[in-house]
């Protein structure tokens, strides 16, 4: 399979599992570029839940470099949805494992999650 198929194939299932949450409308920004290495851009601007998530694939794996909630949005259960739909996507396209740096404020959310540090700076979630 080309990039480009691959690239259509992987959007789309993000797409599917966007939708099964709720969080996935057509006007909605997504872009996927990259070969062996990945790079995903998803943008809802507008309406409710507006977020926004950067997340890089590579080896097998998910970078997750940023996922935002708007400030009036946080504490509603939007970021534990998105989370739980990108862990999703991620088990679809058969990747083994979710990485991230998660910020300060954040690190509780993310041991919720099931993340565990393996650094400083690094925390990981097996998928397999």
């Amino acid at each position: 399979m080309n990039n480009g198929n691959m690239n259509n194939s992987v959007k789309s299932t993000l797409e599917e599992s966007l939708s099964a949450f709720h969080l996935y409308e057509r006007h909605d920004s997504l872009s996927i570029k990259g070969g062996r290495r990945k790079s995903i851009n998803y943008h809802k601007d507008t309406g409710p839940g507006a977020t926004k998530f950067y997340l890089e694939i590579y080896d097998n794996k998910c970078r997750i470099l940023r996922i935002q909630i708007e400030e009036d949005r946080q504490g509603k259960g939007l970021g534990r949805q998105l989370y739980l739909c990108i862990e999703n996507f991620c088990k679809r396209i058969g990747l083994s494992e979710i990485r991230l740096t998660p910020t300060y404020e954040a690190e509780e959310f993310w041991k919720k999650m099931g993340f565990v540090e393996i650094g400083k700076y690094e925390s990981v979630k097996n998928l397999v």
